[in-house]
Order: C-alpha cells, then structure tokens, then sequence
C-alpha cells in the first residue's frame, strides 16, 4: 500500500498487484500539505486530519476489495503489518485496518469465505484437515460466534490480527482433560463433557482415526525447534507419556481404551479377544496413504499396543490365574515361566505383583513374600525368618518344588531373577548413627558460610544382624558369615568429610561394629564368642574360611587369641613337623606344603574356579594337520602366492565419531586412577584381578568399553567407561546376556559389584564408590527436564 499525493487537492490510496490481480487506486479529495516532491504527504500536525480519513477510507475500501474477490491471502502481503518499519503518522491507518478485519468479516478463512479474525482459529494444515469447522464448534468453548478455521498462509499480517492459536498442543490438552484415565484439571468448566466427547469419536470413521493417530505420532514433533537431539527425545518421551492415558485407541469391538489398558495388534486369524483386547484393523490400513499408514501403526506401537508373543501370553496367564482374588495355580504353568525370563531376562518384572509361587505354608505368594533356602540353595535365610516367628512376611519356597531335579536348578535362577530374596542386603546409611561419629567429626573445619560443597557421608548397615548375633545359634551365625563373604570392601568402613576444606576420617562401618562387639561366632562346644577371641581351628567344618578375606580383619576376628598364645620356639617347631607330616601322609610334596596351603585358603568358588580352568585345558585336544603330499601342496600355496593382489591403501570417505577420541583420552586418565590400588597393580572391573600384562613404557594395557549406550546416554561422558582386560572386554561388547538392563541393574545394584551375564555365565563388575557415583550423577544429569518449545 502506498499513499501519494496525485492532483493538487486529492490524494491516491494505491494497492499494488498480488499476483495475478491489478493494482487501483482510491482517490480522497481534502486539503493537505504535501511533500515537495509530491511523492507522499508532509509530517506535520495540520496533516492530522487527512491520515484519519485515509485511514477510515482505508478500512472501508477493504470491504469492496472482498466484494471484487480479490481479498485473498495472497492480497495479504501488500496490508502493512507489525514488522514493516512505517513511518509513525501512518500507524492510525494500520490499525483501523486491523480493527476493521478482525470485528468484520473480512479475514480469508480456511473454507474460502470471510470472517471477523476475533472468531478465527489457527493451526497446522494437518489438523485442520482433521478437524472441520463443525467439529471445532462442538470441542472449542466461544462466546458469541462460532469459531473456524483461518487461512493457513504464511502471512506477517496475520500475526497481528486477533486469531487464537488452536493447535495440536491445544487439541491434546482438550483430549486429556476429557479422554485421560489419569486425574485432570481443564481449569474451567467445559461446556462438554467426558461422555459427549466419546460420543463424537465413535461417529468418526476408521480412515478419520488412522489421520488422527497419523497427527499424534511422536514423528510430528520434528517440526518443533530441537530437531534430531536429546530435547527431542526428551520431548518424545514426554508425549509418549501423555498420549499413553488417552483413551482414544478404537478396538475391534467399537470400544476405545488408552494404551496403559494393554491392547494389542491383530494376529493372523484373531481379530477379536476379549482377553486380549484387538485394535481395529482399519485405524492403520486404510485408504492408499502409505505414510500415513505408517505413521498411525507407529503412534500405536509408541503408545504401548504390542504384537501378541509369549510374554503377552504369559501375562493372560498371570491375570487370569495367579491374582489375590481366585488365585487358582497351576504348576505346569511354571516351566512356561521360567522359559520365558530365560529367553528374554528382561520380562522377569512381569511377575513381581502375582502370587506365583507356593510357599511352605501352602499359602500362593509374590516373590516379594519369600526366600530361597535349602534344598534349593543354601542361604541360611531360614535362620532368620524362623526367629522372627509369627512377625516374619516372607515364607520359605514349598518342598513340593525338588520333586523335579532338572527343574530346580532353573527355579533357583528364575526366582532370584523375579525378585525372590537369596541373602541379607547391605543398607547404605548416614554416619550419624556410626559408635565411632565423634571420631568422624573430629576433622571438621566448618567454611565461614558452611558450606557442605564435596561432602562425604558414606555408613552401611545390615540391620538383621542386631537379631541375629543375639540369638546365639550356628545357623545365625552361619547366615552372617555367609552374607559377610559376599559384601564389598567399600562397604566395611565409613566414611566422612564436611566439606572439601575438612580431612576424609574413616571408622568400620555400623554393621562391623555390631560383629566386633557381639558374641555370635560358634567354637566347637564351648559358649559363643566375639570375633577377637575365635579360633580358626574350633569353627564348624561348614564354614569357610581363608585368610585373606579382608572382612576377617575388619570384625579383628581371632586378634586375642593371637595376642594371648604366643608359643615357644621348641612348640613352633613341633607344630611344624606335625603339618609336614601330615603332608606326607596326603601325598604333597615338602616343597609344595605352602602351595597346597595358599590354595586350601582360597574361597570353595575360586577353587572351584581353578580346577574347572585346569580340566578344560586337559580335556582338549590340539588339532593335527599333515599335508599328505608335502611337495605338491608347497607348490600350490606358492603358485596361490604369486597371484596374491599387491598391497595398496585408498583413501575412502568415513563417518568419525566427533569428540570421541578426546574423551577416550580422559576415560584412559580416569580409569588409570579409579582401578590402581595402593600397591600400584591395576585391575580389570571384570576379573577384579591384575590386568594381564603391560606394554613396553611400563603402563598396564587395558581396553576401555562404553558401559550405557547411546539412548541412554546420549553424550560422551569419559565416566561411562570400562577398565577391561581384552577376554572380558569381548565378551561385554559381543556375548552380553543383560545388555538392555544395563541401566536399571545399575541404579538399582547394592554395594559396588554389579550382577552381569558374560558369555553366558554370571559375572560382576567391580565399581569403585568414586566411579559409581560419578556415572550416577551423570545419569541424574542427563534426565534434567527440559523446557517444551512452549516455554520458551
């Protein structure tokens, strides 16, 4: 639009052509100063008069422009709008534009007509192909007019007019507020209801609820501002989260459900199941429109509809028979169980609220409700359970159970695997309640602001164990030492420091300290006694014992017995010879006896693990092969060497993992320091031995192996990293049999040994309490909520 002073005493109102139309002028006879170029009108007070008849003209010429058929959203363009830098005096006649086109129907609506842009409704092209203007009027809540949608152009102009942004955003909250099965709070009160909208959905059509789903899929959300990044994925996340309450899911029968109900695809010759509730069919094959097509089948799979399988078999099976109310078992439903959690480990938490296991009383339990002990493996966890009496709320696994000799060894993987307890956890606690905190304290130097900026305040506790010493009897005692050879060195002391200004002090953790000062450590037929005064000899022939079991230290076990018998030469000497003879008489060579002594003071497992490494190298034989004409295979490889292709390189464009070998560096610092101890041995997590061997500088090699992949951490962290010697290293990479559980097994692990399957047998992986808690910050980080595109 242009404003020029055409005759002396008339001023010209232009509209240039949009497109195919032509320009007109309007012409306006009044008095005026004009510029003395006569190209425009002269900034001046007397002029005052003049602008507001043009602007009254202006706004009263646009219905005539509608009239003629030409105020499309291509003539949009030439309306001035907020961005265009005019001059002030030309403002009265941008704004008369913009009140005329939003109380009149002026505004080019999304139908081809026009309206008053106050009752216009904006959007996506995709919604409002979805949503009529019928169907906007039942589901969007107005006052005087009926909304509709306006004309989707990409137009400046029509950022300042008065229409209201409808968008998908919008459509979803409208569907939570009166579809969720979740509790929400539209805010207002709508003027329809939950019932009303369920009745408009079921009107739809198959083809209407495949461009609905199509819309929703997660897919959509690449239009948003944080393209292919971890704020998308966040997003996704979130929407997946939300869409999953909707009960917008039409099944086979006519009925809707959301996805968090479970529903399930049809299956070759089912398409109805009351059991397993079917999606409709059509709601994702519809029409021709393959995309689309695609796109709905997607939304559905993101919100939870799965393919029935075994695990959604079994599910039936669990609901069916194995709930509190009419829990009805039946025992051949466990092989199927079992087999299931074999094949595919994750599934073990589909069983943690089903009573599907018979306890010694008979009575149908979760796994949460028992414990295994002997005959099914030997925990000692009876001793405990059975001192608690009628207060205990777990029951032994039912005898009924042995009865099956290859079952049982499967059974006792598959119980522990759901959930089922196998031995006494160590509690992480605060050292408050530490006998030794005044000690602890003592290195406190308080910063001015007291600040607690690198605070350490590591306790552990087994709480069982205040029962048990107490009750003085050898299968108590037995438990404690039994859980005591599986606990972590971490975990035998405590550890403090205010801040990082004060000094780290240490003290034996709580549960040490209740062994140390309790008499619950059988000897033969003599009273139970403290730890300190134990003898190795008069322990119970079951009880395990190695000398360099780092825990033994810890309770000071046999400490004054040491201090009170200190024999003379000629006794020591005595004692001697009665061990070599003994020695004799079982057949060890005198230059053997420390071997034989060393190997006898390992724990059962790892003699059980060397004798096992030892027959597997005896019980294979090397291959053999002889050529059976020397002569002429030498002149066949020779000939085959002749023609071998040269060796040559080529340059090839790669992908290269951008910033990786940076962090690699800073993992192989991190890693270097983490896993060396004191005595400058470094370990592997996996063999938490020496790693094998080092390279020519004196360094240990080890190989250093991503622990959490990519979707779970979607940054490089040089503390999401392994320390690896090479076998273990291949057998994480390629034989993991828990490698979609990484994550939960990490958060949830107790103590600083992780449970893993390597190469199909069970392994752990050793964290120092520094590295563990870095990765869990790490972890922690990278799920900060992140603000939507709306909030910012």
């Amino acid at each position: 639009m242009k404003i020029v002073a055409a005759n002396p005493g008339q001023v010209a109102v232009f509209f240039p052509a949009a497109k195919e139309t032509s320009g007109f002028r309007f012409h306006l006879h009044a008095p005026f100063v004009p510029e003395l170029s006569r190209a425009s009108i002269k900034d001046t007070p007397a002029n005052d008069p003049l602008f507001q008849q043009l602007a009254n003209l202006t706004a009263a010429s646009l219905h005539t422009i509608r009239d003629l058929g030409l105020l499309t959203a291509d003539f949009l363009s030439v309306l001035p709008n907020p961005e265009d830098d005019l001059p002030k005096r030309y403002d009265g006649i941008r704004s008369a534009i913009v009140a005329e086109m939003n109380d009149q129907p002026l505004t080019p609506t999304h139908a081809k007509s026009h309206a008053p842009a106050k009752y216009l409704l904006q959007a996506k092209p995709s919604l409002k192909d979805l949503l009529s203007d019928a169907d906007i009027e039942f589901l969007v809540d107005y006052e005087e007019s009926p909304p509709l949608w306006a004309v989707g152009a990409p137009q400046k102009f029509l950022r300042g007019l008065a229409i209201k942004l409808w968008d998908t955003e919008q459509f979803v909250e409208l569907l939570c507020n009166m579809t969720s099965t979740l509790s929400q709070d539209s805010g207002s009160a709508a003027k329809i209801t939950p019932e009303e909208v369920m009745a408009w959905l079921k009107k739809k059509s198959a083809e209407w609820h495949q461009q609905l789903y199509a819309l929703l899929s997660t897919e959509n959300l690449s239009s948003m501002r944080y393209p292919h990044s971890p704020v998308l994925e966040r997003l996704k996340s979130l929407r997946i989260i939300q869409l999953k309450s909707l009960r917008i899911i039409r099944l086979s029968d006519g009925n809707y459900r959301d996805a968090n109900s479970k529903c399930f695809f049809p299956s070759e010759g089912v398409e109805h199941d009351e059991e397993m509730p079917r999606v409709a069919k059509s709601v994702y094959t519809s029409g021709a429109n393959e995309e689309e097509q695609k796109a709905a089948r997607k939304f559905l799979v993101d919100v939870g509809v799965r393919v029935v399988g075994e695990a959604e078999q079994v599910e039936v099976i669990l609901q069916r028979r194995y709930r509190r109310e009419g829990c009805k078992p039946d025992k051949q439903d466990l092989e199927r169980f079992i087999a299931l959690v074999e094949k595919e480990p994750q599934k073990a938490n589909l069983f943690a609220e089903y009573f599907i296991f018979e306890g010694k009383d008979g009575k149908w339990r979760k796994p949460s409700q028992v414990f295994l002990d002997a005959p099914f493996l030997d925990t000692a966890l009876s001793a405990y359970f059975e001192a608690l009496g009628d207060g205990a709320q777990k029951m032994a696994l039912s005898d009924s159970y042995r009865d099956d000799s290859i079952l049982v060894e499967r059974l006792q993987k598959f119980a522990v695997a759901v959930g089922v307890q196998n031995a006494l956890c160590v509690t992480p606690s605060y050292c408050r309640s530490n006998p030794c905190w005044k000690e602890l304290r003592s290195g406190d130097r308080p910063k001015a602001n007291n600040d607690s900026y690198g605070c350490i305040n590591y306790d552990f506790d087994i709480e069982e164990f205040q029962r048990l010493t107490a009750l003085q009897t050898v299968a108590a005692s037995r438990l404690i030492w039994i859980t005591m050879m599986k606990v972590g060195p971490d975990q035998l002391i405590a550890q403090y420091r205010r801040n990082n200004d004060s000094d780290l002090r240490t003290s034996p953790s709580l549960f040490i300290h209740r062994l140390i000062n309790a008499a619950w450590v059988p000897q033969g037929d003599a009273p139970f006694v403290r730890p300190a005064e134990a003898s190795r000899d008069l322990l119970p022939d079951y009880f395990e014992f190695a000398a360099s079991w780092k825990w033994l230290t810890a309770i000071r076990f046999g400490e004054a017995a040491r201090q009170k018998s200190e024999e003379p030469p000629e006794t020591q000497d005595a004692r001697q010879q009665e061990k070599h003879d003994a020695a004799k008489a079982l057949g060890i060579a005198e230059d053997s006896i420390q071997d034989a002594q060393w190997f006898a003071a390992l724990a059962h497992e790892e003699r059980q693990r060397f004798r096992q490494e030892h027959e597997r190298k005896q019980n294979v034989d090397l291959p053999e092969h002889e050529p059976k004409n020397p002569g002429r295979r030498k002149q066949h490889v020779a000939a085959e060497a002749e023609e071998a292709p040269d060796r040559s390189t080529e340059s090839r464009t790669r992908a290269v993992s951008v910033g990786r070998e940076k962090v690699m560096a800073e993992a192989a610092q991190y890693l270097s320091h983490q896993y060396t101890n004191d005595s400058g041995q470094m370990i592997c997590q996996v063999c938490q031995g020496e790693l094998p061997f080092k390279l020519d500088d004196e360094t240990y090699y080890f190989e250093k192996v991503e622990f959490l992949s990519e979707d779970e951490l979607p940054k490089r962290h040089y503390q999401n990293y392994l320390a690896l010697c090479p076998n273990h290293s291949a057998m994480f990479q390629h034989a993991n049999g828990v490698r979609e559980r990484l994550l939960e097994l990490f958060e949830t692990m107790e103590g600083n040994d992780l449970k893993v399957v390597l190469g199909q047998r069970d392994h752990t992986i050793y964290f120092t309490k520094t590295h563990r808690q870095d990765l869990l910050t790490v972890i922690e980080s990278s799920r900060a909520v992140i603000p939507t595109a709306s909030d910012s």
